[in-house]
């Protein structure tokens, strides 16, 4: 239900953010929601990631990945945005989540680490890695990152 909500709220934007007549686009009582791709393609994102992950539940996993790499693969061609992200999971994160449940850990290993090619500390991210390594046998690959990540850790806020 939360799905379809998201469905009809995305084409609502889309529509709404393309004028019916492009001749009077700037003009007062024309859409004054967001036109350039930024917004639009990360509400697009989320839609693919909750539909990924609902058919990935499902059992699947094979169309879910395949929706992930899409997303994945669209999010890079967006700007990076600094401060709190829009998008809480990154699609590559998501996608070598899926791809680990799915046994897959080579695979995983590469869209985790392309994952960290924005914010490389991004401790999920690495714990992903991490798994994906272990998983695959590479235990030097796994005792590397969970020395990392005990680094990021350590220097984190005490209570």
């Amino acid at each position: 239900a939360a799905l379809a909500k998201m469905q009809q709220a995305r084409r609502t934007i889309e529509g709404a953010s393309k004028p019916a007549d492009p001749a009077h686009a700037g003009m007062p009582g024309m859409s004054t929601l967001p036109t350039d791709a930024g917004p639009i393609g990360r509400l697009k994102i989320l839609t693919d990631e909750i539909t990924a992950m609902i058919r990935h539940k499902e059992g699947a996993s094979a169309e879910a990945i395949d929706l992930l790499r899409k997303a994945a693969a669209f999010e890079d061609t967006l700007p990076f945005e600094f401060g709190p992200p829009f998008i809480d999971k990154p699609s590559h994160e998501l996608l070598g989540e899926v791809l680990l449940e799915a046994n897959q850990p080579k695979d995983a290993r590469t869209a985790f680490e392309k994952a960290l090619s924005r914010p490389p500390e991004r401790t999920q991210a690495l714990t992903g890695l991490m798994r994906a390594a272990a998983q695959s046998g590479d235990t030097k690959k796994e005792a590397e990152i969970r020395a990392r990540l005990a680094a990021i850790w350590h220097g984190a806020d005490k209570k």
